[in-house]
């Protein structure tokens, strides 16, 4: 079958030729990394050929680590993007993590978690201040302190 009847694999295609190019990247070394003959890359990358699904996120991490070996970076996001395209194609949206270089101190932990339990106890009580459209001097001596909370929490 040839691909090219397909938009979703000519735009495939297309992204992943343009960040192979705009990066200067070796298909020989990527279809090496692939354990594919380059002569299936090619035909991916033009659209002859319909590109496995399987193939796809493996060829996006060897496009990303390429990328970041030769401009010793750590990550490049466009790598991804052809993955992307599917993720839209399907109607979903996904985000990548994020790594997070050591761990997080106890101390910033333990300030993270207080500040999410005010703003959490804080926004109830403003919901319950404004659930009928009046705020009343109780309402409001009960819900300033609870921002002033969060406020202290912040600083």
């Amino acid at each position: 079958m040839n691909a090219k009847a397909d938009p979703l694999f000519k735009k495939l295609a297309e992204e992943l030729s343009r960040v192979i190019k705009a990066n200067k990247l070796d298909r020989d070394i990527l279809s090496k990394r692939l354990n594919v003959h380059p002569r299936h890359l090619d035909y991916w990358l033009s659209a002859d050929r319909i590109l496995p699904v399987h193939v796809l996120p493996e060829l996006c991490r060897c496009i990303e680590e390429e990328v970041c070996r030769l401009h010793e970076t750590d990550h490049y996001h466009d790598a991804y993007k052809a993955m992307d395209i599917l993720e839209d194609r399907a109607g979903r949206h996904a985000f990548s993590v994020v790594p997070i270089k050591g761990a997080i101190p106890s101390d910033d932990l333990m300030a993270i978690q207080r500040l999410v339990k005010e703003v959490g106890e804080a926004l109830e009580e403003l919901s319950t201040s404004l659930a009928d459209g009046i705020v009343t001097e109780k309402e409001k001596s009960d819900t300033i302190p609870e921002l002033d909370d969060i406020i202290r929490e912040c600083g």
